[in-house]
C-alpha cells in the first residue's frame, strides 16, 4: 500500500484501497499507459550496484530491519 497516499489523505486512501472506489480519469489512464514499461520486471539489480551494466525495472527493495517494501520504477547504470 502506498504510504504517501495514506499520509496525503487517509480517507481517500480508505475509499480507493479498502472500499475499492476509484474514478478513472484521463490522467490516471495515461499514467497507467506510461507505467506499463516499468511495471514489467526486466534486468536485475546485482548485490553490488557498482557492477550493474544496463537497466533494471520494477525492482523491489525489502530491508528486513525496516519492515517495508519499496518499488523502484527504473534503475539505470552509467559509466562510473
Amino acid at each position: 500500500m502506498p504510504i504517501s497516499e495514506y499520509v496525503y489523505c487517509s480517507r481517500l486512501f480508505g475509499l480507493e484501497y479498502v472500499e475499492r472506489e476509484f474514478e478513472e480519469s484521463y490522467d490516471t489512464m495515461d499514467g497507467q499507459r506510461i507505467h506499463r514499461r516499468v511495471d514489467t520486471a526486466r534486468g536485475a539489480l546485482p548485490d553490488d550496484a557498482m557492477h550493474m551494466k544496463s537497466e533494471a525495472t520494477c525492482v523491489d527493495l525489502r530491508p528486513e530491519r525496516l519492515g517495508v517494501v519499496a518499488k523502484i520504477d527504473t534503475i539505470r547504470a552509467e559509466a562510473g
